[in-house]
């Protein structure tokens, strides 16, 4: 139906001219705006079909690239976290100064209950809330003397460790010294450059741990980053 783009009145089909406005009639109203239907060829309108495909493809593709810078640099920009790399013997010490501290606590804690309950030490606990106030406080320091015992056993589970720990390290130690020469070290790395004392230690540990691990295979790497310092002090410095 025809509609007059002025009143917004609507007329038959077949009429073109709004007899009140003397406006031309347009096929659709769309919030007072004219609408006029365009007739298009059919090559008109593949034409407009490819132009929108070939956008969209264009769109996709550097959406893809996009994506793939973005995961890249992102990627590199990720800060790597090493974790600090602690031995089985101080661990054995940190649980068996944990374990000490659990049982004396538990132990102390369960003898001030028993003397509390039978009224060497009163506390003026009676009743229902008496006996729930006890059974929970006697609880908490059962847990504590059960944590105590794990963490002594843990103990010597560390301590065990620390034992292969200290063999593995001295064994290392022994075949650095046989086998690394400071100067021939530095001759083989830098010749004559001229390099900063920083360059030349992270240059001179990487050669070192590269040769430790191929000499000991299955090496944890945070074990020997741990005592590498050590070694290198004792050829170089």
């Amino acid at each position: 139906m025809p509609w007059c783009p002025s009143c917004k009145s609507e007329y038959k089909d077949g009429m073109t001219t709004c007899p009140d406005c003397e406006c031309e009639l347009v096929e659709a109203l769309e919030d007072g705006i004219e609408v006029e239907s365009v007739a298009l060829s059919e090559d008109e309108k593949r034409a407009i079909i490819q132009f929108l495909e070939n956008e969209e493809t264009l769109i996709e593709q550097e959406s893809s690239h996009s994506d793939e810078g973005s995961t890249d640099e992102e990627e590199d920009a990720k800060p790597v976290f090493k974790g600090v790399y602690q031995d089985s013997a101080t661990k054995a010490e940190e649980n068996k100064s944990s374990g000490w501290t659990l049982l004396v606590v538990g132990f102390a804690g369960m003898i001030f209950l028993a003397l509390s309950f039978f009224d060497v030490i009163p506390l003026g606990l009676s009743g229902t809330t008496g006996y729930m106030t006890y059974g929970v406080v006697c609880a908490l320091f059962i847990l504590f003397i059960v944590m105590g015992f794990v963490s002594m056993r843990s103990s010597k589970v560390f301590a065990k460790e620390a034992e292969t720990e200290n063999t593995l390290k001295d064994a290392i130690e022994i075949w650095c010294l046989d086998n690394f020469n400071s100067y021939e070290i530095d001759v083989e790395l830098f010749g004559g450059e001229d390099i900063t004392e920083e360059e030349k230690y992270f240059r001179r540990t990487s050669y070192m741990k590269k040769r430790i691990c191929k000499q000991f295979v299955n090496l944890n790497e945070d074990f020997l980053d741990h005592y590498l310092d050590e070694i290198y002090t004792e050829i170089f410095e």
